[in-house]
């Protein structure tokens, strides 16, 4: 039951030659631009047809900014995806509102039916709350936090969850859910927590990859590798990514009592 559960939540993003370990799943985060192989495609849209839940990220980490709107929504129709990020770019309050804005109605006007997801950001933690505020005001399903939160602001993620809970509820509207974007701790403290709180939605992250690519074992309290993912051409030896993947999803279902700051 509490496998089924976490499979429900977490998703594991890994590279093309390693799809079929996650085809079990039922969350998935796809990156668009490797949607361009028609091979990673096809794996997504059949997970969409099978009912798994799936995001496509619009690989502002890996392009350096968010894929152009009309390309972007083109491959989420052709995936069936059930939800997109919208346009986010890293500390620009404004900009990203306005693409928000901009992004919802393009999306809409090409006919993209699924849901959307909005990324507050700021320069401080009043602007990043403030920015979160305002999406509120726009057709949006679910707010996204950055794996980026932690070390711009040095608190927990698990802050930012309840003020943005907070202010769903000061703003009407307790629909809007929480996705956790990335991991960029240790699991069992900045994702664990969250994922027991019913609004979070869930978390994405290629953790287990980092650790397979330097032939590390995930562990409790390990220190994130300082490495990338090639998500067309890596492989990695499987037997050490299966047991990451399953490290990953036992330690973001722990749940355990942490001391955290009291900032947001």
């Amino acid at each position: 039951m509490m496998r089924r559960a976490i499979l429900d939540k977490v998703a594991t993003s890994v590279p093309m030659a390693h799809l079929d370990l996650t085809r079990e799943h039922r969350y998935f985060m796809a990156l668009t631009h490797a949607a361009e192989d028609p091979g990673y495609m096809r794996f997504f849209r059949e997970r969409s047809q099978q009912g798994g839940y799936v995001i496509l990220d619009n690989s502002t980490v890996e392009l350096g900014q968010p894929e152009e709107i009309t390309t972007y929504v083109a491959k989420a129709i052709q995936m069936e995806a059930d939800e997109i990020l919208l346009p986010d770019w890293l500390h620009e309050k404004d900009r990203t509102l306005r693409e928000v804005d901009y992004g919802i109605h393009e999306a809409l006007e090409r006919g993209y039916q699924g849901e959307f997801m909005a990324v507050p950001q700021g320069r401080t933690q009043q602007e990043w709350l403030q920015c979160a505020r305002e999406m509120l005001d726009y057709p949006i399903h679910t707010l996204g936090i950055s794996r980026r939160y932690r070390p711009m602001f040095g608190t927990s993620r698990l802050f930012s969850v309840i003020a943005l809970r907070n202010a769903c509820m000061e703003r009407n509207r307790p629909d809007v859910k929480i996705h956790l974007l990335g991991c960029a701790g240790q699991p069992e403290t900045d994702v664990a927590p969250c994922l027991q709180l019913p609004y979070v939605q869930g978390v994405d992250s290629s953790l287990p990859c980092l650790f397979a690519k330097v032939n590390r074992l995930l562990e409790k309290g390990a220190e994130r590798p300082l490495v990338s993912v090639d998500f067309f051409e890596d492989k990695y030896e499987v037997g050490v990514l299966k047991r990451n993947i399953e490290a990953w999803l036992a330690l973001c279902s722990r749940h355990e009592v942490y001391v955290y700051s009291t900032a947001l």
